[in-house]
């Protein structure tokens, strides 16, 4: 499985493009290189029968082929390794201002010359033993006679993950039964309705179709809030959760369930409310009678829905909030007919005369769904990408016999799926494996990470929008959920952040095919015994709060991330032998001061120290030259190294929430590769350097919040190719002068609440490419450019613009 995506990743970098990166630093190993190349073309049908050979049914010729995929992988690794190892010594090379220095150095030429000489040989000596064993095993002569269809480079098609439209099949019974329940004239009590059923059956469709009603007077709430609660119960941030959703206030930490109770019940005091807790798994009887008192405020009609896979979990709801709720019978959710789960995988732009001749293969694939939704979603996905008799036969012959699976044969359903992915797409979802169950994902922060491993290739600038592009790939085969209501768009690299969840069982299906590219703890195993996995590629250490003494990590490690390691004291040389880490995600650690060893990973491209307590970084984090995301916020820098304009390779930099950060380094005009910059809320941030318009790549730009900035540098004129700009609440910001009109590419202007701006300048209206402009709240703004009608924006926000006066009728009509 990920040892053929593997393979083909690293076979796709060994192009001239790559060699053209590593310069004159090649030497003799360019012949190197391309005899790899060449060798990896020839094993590659071979390769996709081992790959389809591993999946058997555990003969002896299928335990061969996943021991030679697995020495395949290994190999292949060590050629990524040794290629962008190169690529980061010619990047030192080339910018290193002392040549002395590099003489006495761990990357002094003629060192890493020798060094890499031998292990070019030791590739070049495992590479031919691999062929060999595709001869003895006879995998040529089998891959020859193999009609399996390679054809992975398919076309996509969009999915846009905006709201989603709540479609359901088969639950007719069931939905005007909860309709009939949520009824509310004339309620003479609160109620609890429990949704029951195994995972990927649809309860969370049901609620959200439930949640999403709208407002009549049969159906009429004051208050609703969503709360997804998961298995790890915590019954704090459970109202704090749901405070924030009632009320839109950030979750309140470290707060005590005394104060919590008090401010739910100002809120649902004398309102009806729908509360819906989403994946609920606690059963103990005292956790679920402390959570129904926490909600009985409110009034007589308000509902509770509950999401469960535990027929335990609403018997006991209907024993402890009998005194103040009515718990009605579950709606409990079957399995779909084979027939219904059809309607779901059918291609919908296909009429039954195009598929006349395979419509039996569907029938027969629907089967397999047994009754889940979630799979055949899965698998309908790939079916509509891929509607030839061929490929749906392969898909109804999958041999799925490597995994275990206790719900009804979910994991293998969605096994299918993942079996007919693109190998770059595999790599990608088999990297989510690395974020604890349960938890959201930053959307952005996954392309990024995405990036840093190389499994994004394209033209630099473009990466962000083909991740994207994965994203939706994801999003249509309900492998990830998007959590907000924004629309992913292809057209633009980046938008404001949002938040990515995946499905318990398609995280336990990420688990699976990672297998021993992952070693991880969630804090209950015992560490000495747990870290057994020293040849893992993904690492990560999550929720490990008593964790306080260093353990060694795997040397060949490629990602590390911490997760809620408060008490984790790392040393200076924490990292020294982890010399092929491209990501480090220490945002779970609480250290003061990075340890020294970081600055010495030269193969390091994202390094995330956001929520760290540290107030300087040294000016070594120069020597992270292949550096390319930069994730800072909300820690207490008040500076940033002179000489960070060095990492020349950065692309992303985040430093939202600084608020002590007062002014930015003159070299920061130097990162010339910066395409994100996001400075939203550093409050002493008073103005930008006139040099600012050298970051002419830049395509993001959030200055939101930076209360204190007054003015913009009229160098912004060079920001061509500027998308997004956000403004918002810059409320010393007096005036956008006549340098907006030369950012031709931007697509988005937020400048609400500017409360001193009060004209706008007439080349705003040459931005043809606007398609949303918010002015929203600003209070002293008295016009709107005469040609305002010119623009093809699509939204315009004046609300709050009091002294607005004279709206041209031109922009009335258009």
């Amino acid at each position: 499985m990920k040892a053929g995506a593997i393979v083909k990743h690293v076979a796709g970098k060994l192009s001239q493009t790559a060699w053209e990166r590593m310069g004159g630093m090649l030497w003799n190993f360019k012949g190197d290189f391309q005899n790899m190349e060449d060798k990896m073309v020839t094993l590659q049908v071979v390769l996709s029968y081992a790959d389809k050979r591993s999946r058997g049914r555990g003969t002896d010729d299928d335990a061969l082929a996943q021991h030679w995929l697995k020495k395949y992988k290994s190999v292949a690794y060590d050629i990524e390794d040794a290629m962008d190892e190169l690529e980061g010594n010619a990047t030192i090379w080339k910018r290193s201002p002392s040549k002395v220095k590099l003489v006495f150095s761990s990357v002094n030429p003629l060192i890493v010359r020798i060094s890499m000489s031998n292990k070019m040989r030791s590739i070049r000596l495992q590479l031919d033993s691999i062929a060999e064993d595709a001869n003895k095993f006879n995998f040529l002569s089998s891959s020859a006679s193999s009609t399996e269809q390679t054809n992975n480079e398919r076309g996509r098609e969009t999915y846009i993950g905006a709201r989603d439209d709540i479609q359901m099949v088969g639950r007719e019974r069931e939905k005007k039964h909860i309709l009939k329940l949520l009824q509310n004239h004339g309620d003479k009590e609160k109620s609890i309705i429990p949704i029951v059923g195994l995972g990927g059956l649809g309860k969370t469709t049901m609620a959200k179709f439930v949640y999403t009603l709208k407002e009549s007077d049969e159906f009429r709430f004051d208050l609703k809030a969503w709360v997804y609660v998961s298995m790890d119960f915590k019954l704090e941030k459970v109202i704090s959760d749901t405070i924030s959703e009632l009320d839109g206030r950030l979750p309140v930490k470290d707060a005590t369930l005394h104060y919590l109770k008090s401010q739910l019940d100002k809120i649902l005091y004398d309102k009806v409310y729908l509360i819906v807790l989403d994946d609920l798994w606690e059963e103990s009887v005292h956790t679920l009678e402390e959570l129904v008192t926490m909600l009985q405020s409110g009034k007589k009609g308000s509902k509770i829905v509950v999401t469960t896979r535990s027929e335990k979990v609403a018997s006991t709801l209907s024993v402890v909030g009998s005194s103040h709720f009515h718990t009605v019978e579950p709606i409990k959710l079957e399995g779909l007919s084979d027939d219904e789960c059809w309607s779901i995988m059918k291609p919908k732009n296909l009429g039954d005369d195009q598929i006349t001749d395979f419509v039996d293969i569907g029938k027969e694939i629907a089967k397999q769904c047994n009754g889940v939704p979630l799979v055949a979603k899965a698998l309908g996905y790939v079916m509509r990408k891929n509607c030839t008799r061929e490929a749906w036969l392969e898909i109804k012959d999958s041999n799925i016999m490597d995994i275990k699976d206790d719900d009804k044969g979910i994991l293998k359903g969605l096994l299918r799926s993942y079996h007919h992915m693109p190998p770059q797409l595999k790599l990608c979802f088999m990297y989510c494996s690395i974020f604890p169950k349960s938890r959201d994902i930053d959307h952005d922060s996954l392309i990024q990470q995405w990036i840093a491993l190389g499994f994004i290739q394209g033209p630099d600038g473009q990466l962000q929008k083909i991740g994207i592009e994965y994203i939706n790939e994801f999003l249509g085969m309900s492998f990830l959920n998007i959590l907000t209501y924004l629309t992913v768009s292809s057209t633009r690299s980046f938008k404001p952040t949002h938040s990515l969840r995946m499905h318990d069982m398609v995280h336990d299906l990420a688990r699976h095919v990672a297998s021993n590219e992952l070693s991880y703890t969630d804090g209950t195993e015992n560490i000495n015994t747990q870290w057994v996995k020293l040849n893992c590629n993904y690492l990560l250490l999550n929720q490990n709060k008593t964790l306080s003494t260093y353990i060694a990590l795997p040397t060949n490690v490629r990602a590390i991330s911490f997760r809620e390691c408060d008490k984790l004291q790392l040393p200076q040389q924490a990292f020294s032998h982890t010399l092929y880490l491209r990501i480090l995600d220490m945002s779970g650690c609480h250290v003061s001061k990075l340890p020294v060893s970081v600055y010495k990973l030269k193969l390091l491209r994202y390094l995330d120290a956001s929520t760290l307590p540290i107030s300087n970084l040294p000016k070594s984090l120069n020597l992270l030259l292949n550096l390319q995301t930069l994730i800072l916020s909300n820690t207490s820098l008040n500076t940033l190294p002179t000489n960070i304009g060095n990492l020349q390779k950065l692309q992303y930099f985040n430093l939202l929430g600084c608020v002590s950060l007062c002014e930015l380094p003159i070299s920061f005009g130097n990162l010339s590769s910066l395409l994100f910059l996001n400075l939203a809320s550093c409050h002493e941030l008073h103005t930008l350097p006139e040099f600012f318009g050298r970051l002419n790549k830049l395509q993001f730009l959030n200055l939101s919040n930076c209360y204190k900035l007054h003015s913009l540098p009229e160098s912004c004129s060079q920001l061509h190719d500027l998308a997004h700009l956000d403004l918002s609440d810059c409320h010393n910001l007096e005036e956008i002068t006549d340098w907006i009109g030369n950012l031709s590419k931007l697509e988005y202007l937020n400048m609400s609440s500017c409360s001193k701006v009060q004209i706008l300048p007439d080349p705003l209206c040459e931005l043809k490419m606007l398609k949303r402009l918010d002015l929203s709240f600003c209070i002293k703004l008295e016009h709107l450019p005469s040609s305002i009608g010119d623009l093809r924006i699509e939204t315009l926000d004046i609300e709050g613009c009091f002294f607005l006066r004279n709206l041209q009728r031109a922009f009335l009509v258009s």
